[in-house]
Parts: C-alpha cells; structure tokens; sequence
C-alpha cells in the first residue's frame, strides 16, 4: 500500500511541475505557436474555473 501512495505522489508531483513549466513558457516565450501550444493548458483551467454564465459559447 505504501508503495501505491508514493507512486501516486511521486505522479501527482510530476504533474504539476509539468503544468508549473508550461505556465512559464506560456509566459515567457515570443508570440508564435509554441506560445500558443504552451497557453491552452493554463488556459482551459481558467476557462473551466469560471462560472457558467460568464462564460462565452459561440
């Protein structure tokens, strides 16, 4: 069981320093695609975390 835990905090560690690059590429990388590719996942957690009448559909 323990093995099962740290595994899961070692994955869950991971993750989240992926996230934590891919915000600061998103900020600091020159207009382009990459800067676009590097923004959706910031972007889709602030877009999901807002309330649903504020959001736009189109």
């Amino acid at each position: 069981m323990r093995e099962w835990l740290l595994a899961l905090a070692i994955g869950a560690l991971v993750l989240f320093a992926s996230w934590a690059v891919l915000l600061v590429l998103a900020r600091r990388l020159p207009p382009g695609l990459l800067k676009d590719l590097a923004a959706l996942p910031p972007d889709g957690v602030s877009t999901a975390r807002r309330p649903p009448a504020r959001r736009a559909f189109r």
